[in-house]
């Protein structure tokens, strides 16, 4: 997906996570982040292929389970190939205390629903204790009054919820079994319970998936958003895994269109997703970033390796290496806006 608009709509929150994001910040995580992304554009700028520094932040799967049937979504439209299952709290752990010096950022989401995994409090919890800042995307269907005061105890920093619609038929139309009410009611719980513990955190976003059947209420989506309480407003244009040919959806038009009529985006090497930010299956498989769904282009697995091993191993550089130097770019490259 990508990102085509934010408006903040309140600048004490954005202002708190803002200021969240700062003291988690340390020596050995600045000194990181300047070997990232050093040696990124020494790259570009150079033509020399060179790989420094860890992670700043990745996404782990803690579920790759769903309660919805997303025409467009691997797990709801029955695409994803690999395993189904619920990421162990063990292996969480085993994976922040290997990381949690030099990266800053982990979202515990990448397929599947987080909520479906009991054990997610737990995850997000030990995450915070280890100062490493949080973030989860959701579709909204289980922040009950029990869920939203728990995230907001565990130091969730930030939840990202889907609402695509301002009403059920339009939201259903891609949200698949989706209760729109249940959604709208779940984000003025949270942010009721929010304000009941007077705290600024867990952030809360609400993400619009623009199509051509809710960009006319995109508007309105926004003003809805404000209404509840919510402290962003994002509007992305999603993947279409057919562009030719979508899943009972179509691509938004006009200048929200994110193909243009065109099935792939041209290929650059310039990509700063395999540089900077994996992600790690709910069965421990590192892949180069969130493009690869199938695990197709897996560095190993973290339940027989470590972080380091796999993040300087040869199948990730060799990777890095074939982006870099554009030869015969993998297939998951050629539907991103990277």
């Amino acid at each position: 997906m990508k990102i085509i608009r934010t408006h903040i709509l309140s600048w004490k929150h954005f202002n708190a996570d803002l200021f969240r994001i700062l003291r988690l910040l340390t020596p050995a995580r600045i000194g990181n982040w300047i070997l990232l992304e050093g040696s990124y554009r020494l790259s570009k700028l150079t033509g020399k292929f060179t790989h420094l520094g860890m992670p700043v932040a990745f996404s782990v799967e803690s579920s790759a389970l769903c309660n919805l049937k997303c025409p467009e979504c691997f797990i709801g439209s029955n695409r994803l190939l690999r395993p189904k299952g619920l990421l162990d709290v063990g292996l969480f752990r085993s994976v922040i205390e290997q990381t949690r010096e030099k990266s800053l950022w982990i979202q515990l989401h990448f397929q599947g629903e987080p909520f479906l995994n009991p054990s997610l409090i737990e995850m997000i919890s030990f995450a915070a204790q280890q100062k490493m800042y949080t973030s989860i995307s959701t579709n909204g269907h289980f922040l009950t009054q029990k869920i939203s005061s728990d995230i907001t105890e565990a130091g969730l920093d930030r939840i990202i919820i889907s609402l695509d619609g301002i009403d059920q038929k339009t939201y259903e139309t891609y949200r698949k079994n989706g209760n729109f009410s249940q959604v709208a009611e779940g984000i003025r719980t949270l942010v009721q319970v929010r304000r009941k513990k007077k705290v600024y955190h867990p952030l809360i976003v609400i993400q619009f998936l623009v199509f051509n059947h809710n960009q006319h209420q995109m508007l309105q989506a926004e003003k809805l958003a404000k209404q509840m309480g919510a402290d962003l407003f994002s509007v992305k244009t999603p993947q279409i895994l057919n562009p030719s040919s979508p899943g009972g959806v179509r691509p938004a038009s006009g200048k929200w269109s994110r193909y243009s009529g065109k099935k792939q985006h041209p290929f650059h090497n310039v990509c700063h997703r395999m540089w900077a930010s994996p992600v790690i299956t709910w069965d421990g498989f590192l892949l180069p970033c969130c493009f690869d769904k199938n695990a197709v282009y897996s560095f190993g697995n973290l339940n027989q390796s470590s972080f380091y091993e796999l993040w300087k191993g040869n199948k990730a550089r060799q990777f890095r290496r074939k982006v870099f130097n554009h030869s015969a770019p993998p297939d998951i490259c050629m539907n991103c806006i990277e």
